[in-house]
């Protein structure tokens, strides 16, 4: 498959070609028995198998898993069918990575990239039905359960059932394009911001304490107002509806396929601070992203001192990861930029 990437990067992983330098990692990891449980691998493992191992990567369509330095699994693709359009995939972690994502963001980037780069059309993938874990990960992918397949293959001489998911290029295209118009929680209404909200938020973005930490003109005029709401109308950006008034809004931004990430922003009006509002919102926000994008890490950014935002990325669910020192100007001063962010396992 020459028209599929050598390499593919995610947030936190870097996919590329096998190399026999690899089976060191491959003999290391392949050894547990954990993780071999309910594979169809030799037990025991030994080197000459991992050797003959990346010796069949080396000429097919498959991928190591890089994660921060190390050589940790990896993706394949198999039984690629040119007539029928169709490919089955695998995929491995060593034990000591697993529950912490990192299949499911590495299945998922090769899945897109299969769908981007090549005219297939479905692609399958079969798990031993007792491997919860590895039937999780598929369903993440927004892989449909198709079938048993009983007694199907035997695992190290014993007969064992094998169970079928598959996606198909139209589930992948409707899952990665669209966030819902409307999104309703317990009190709010999230719908999409019109030109009618213009009056709205010139009022609320005049004060100065809801401005205070925010990177937006001041004085800010009724022009300022236009242009924003103007610019949200072809975004995936939604007001707050609370009790019939338009008190804030959240929008999504740096949206970016390939890496499977988007950038989440937030504001309530004053008045309605300290209500649980910014929570409840971007939480349903945050949900819809990861159910319908199949995004796999949402970020946001805020000012240190803003103690009130940091409180409700936390609420959220997000972490702290770092902080950006002096890297923007807040009205010509520089000021630093904390950053948070949630994976979709969390």
């Amino acid at each position: 498959m020459d028209e599929m990437p050598k390499e593919i990067r995610t947030e936190r992983l870097l996919l590329r070609p096998f190399r026999m330098s690899d089976v060191d990692d491959v003999f290391q990891y392949a050894q547990d028995p954990d993780w071999a449980r309910y594979l169809h691998v030799p037990q025991p493992y030994l080197r000459s198998d991992a050797e003959e191992f990346v010796a069949l990567q080396l000429d097919d369509p498959s991928w190591a898993i890089v994660f921060e330095g190390r050589m940790i699994g990896g993706v394949y693709l198999h039984d690629v069918n040119r007539k029928h359009l169709t490919s089955g995939i695998g995929y491995s972690v060593a034990r000591t990575h697993w529950s912490r994502g990192i299949a499911t963001e590495a299945v998922s980037a090769v899945v897109a990239a299969v769908f981007e780069h090549t005219e297939l059309r479905r692609i399958w993938a079969a798990a031993d039905p007792r491997n919860v874990a590895s039937h999780r990960v598929m369903e993440k992918l927004g892989m449909v359960r198709e079938g048993l397949f009983r007694q199907n293959v035997l695992v190290r001489g014993e007969p064992a059932d094998t169970s079928v998911y598959a996606i198909l290029r139209e589930d992948w295209e409707a899952s990665v394009g669209e966030m819902p118009r409307e999104i309703q929680t317990e009190r709010l209404l999230l719908r999409p911001l019109r030109m009618s909200d213009v009056d709205v938020v010139y009022q609320y973005a005049q004060d100065p304490d809801w401005a205070q930490y925010l990177d937006v003109p001041q004085p800010y005029l009724r022009s300022d107002a236009e242009e924003f709401v103007s610019q949200q109308l072809d975004a995936p950006s939604w007001a707050i509806i609370f009790k019939g008034h338009m008190i804030g809004g959240v929008y999504l931004h740096d949206l970016n396929r390939k890496r499977l990430t988007a950038e989440i922003g937030y504001t309530v009006d004053r008045p309605h601070r300290s209500r649980g509002i910014a929570t409840e919102a971007v939480s349903a926000v945050v949900a819809a992203v990861f159910e319908h994008l199949k995004m796999q890490r949402v970020w946001a950014a805020t000012d240190p001192r803003n103690v009130a935002s940091q409180r409700v990325l936390e609420k959220v669910g997000m972490i702290h990861e770092g902080v950006l020192r002096q890297n923007r100007l807040v009205r010509g001063e520089p000021a630093d930029t904390s950053v948070y962010a949630i994976l979709c396992e969390d």
